[in-house]
């Protein structure tokens, strides 16, 4: 069915989804320069290489007669040019390629998925295996969850660097001194909890905001942990979950912007 001016119908835009590299925008009646336009089934975007961590906005834009789908990062305020209309959004991840759907009305919320890009500093950890992280935006602010099996650990600080392109917002954060507290770990053996088992709390630095580390009872501020085999003992198991505001990012709908 060709794509179509219905004047003065209403506006339906259809549910957003994503597989194989390509978003799809299911049938829509779409509002473009006061015009209804009847997609007249399924449009499909090819994401394609993108910058890492990065919100992107998914527009349906008016090429002549017809509707087709577009990205940028240009937020709605500028747009991508031409006649356009927001219609989706997403977060990339660390690999250049689609991450999550962002909503584009209410506080912008992305559902968990799986990013590669949270690395721990091998100094500290030694070089490591099994690692997994994911993470999720909810408003101005990321919530992740990282693991890693422990290398064999060196005397440095046992940090954490955020994905790629992120940092915290200094701003924002909670405290009122360089050292605020973001979440908390944990060590284990094997599958149970033993004496080598051992908690803390998660800290970054106003003054380095691209990550954060491990503290615990009696550690230096600085990250350079005094006891950092029991903390980082080769074999064992290091699990964390973290929150905090993140630069650039906002509680700001994003049809808004």
């Amino acid at each position: 069915m060709p794509q179509t001016n219905f004047g003065a119908q209403i506006e339906k835009i259809g549910a957003a989804t994503y597989g194989a590299g390509v978003i799809s925008l299911a049938r829509s009646t779409i509002n473009l320069g006061n015009n209804l336009y009847d997609t007249g089934g399924v449009l499909t975007l090819t994401v394609g290489s993108v910058t890492n961590n990065t919100v992107y906005y998914v527009y349906a834009q008016l090429s002549g007669s017809s509707v087709i789908l577009v990205q940028s990062t240009n937020a709605p305020s500028v747009g991508p040019g031409g006649t356009y209309r927001l219609v989706a959004a997403y977060l990339s991840n660390g690999s250049n390629a689609f991450g999550a759907f962002i909503n584009i009305t209410g506080s912008p919320c992305t559902d968990w998925f799986s990013n590669p890009t949270c690395s721990p500093n091998a100094a500290g950890w030694g070089t490591t295996s099994g690692q997994q992280f994911f993470m999720r935006m909810v408003g101005g602010d990321i919530h992740g969850t990282y693991y890693h099996v422990n290398g064999t650990v060196g005397a440095s600080g046992a940090s954490i660097t955020l994905p790629s392109g992120l940092t915290f917002d200094g701003a924002r954060l909670e405290g009122g001194n360089n050292y605020v507290p973001i979440g908390e770990w944990y060590t284990y053996s094997g599958q149970g909890f033993g004496s080598s088992n051992v908690a803390g709390a998660l800290v970054t630095q106003t003054s380095n905001l691209s990550g954060f580390h491990a503290e615990q009872s009696g550690s230096s501020p600085a990250g350079n942990i005094s006891n950092v085999n029991v903390l980082a003992a080769t074999g064992n198991g290091f699990c964390c979950f973290f929150r905090g505001p993140i630069s650039g990012w906002t509680n700001v709908q994003l049809i808004d912007r």
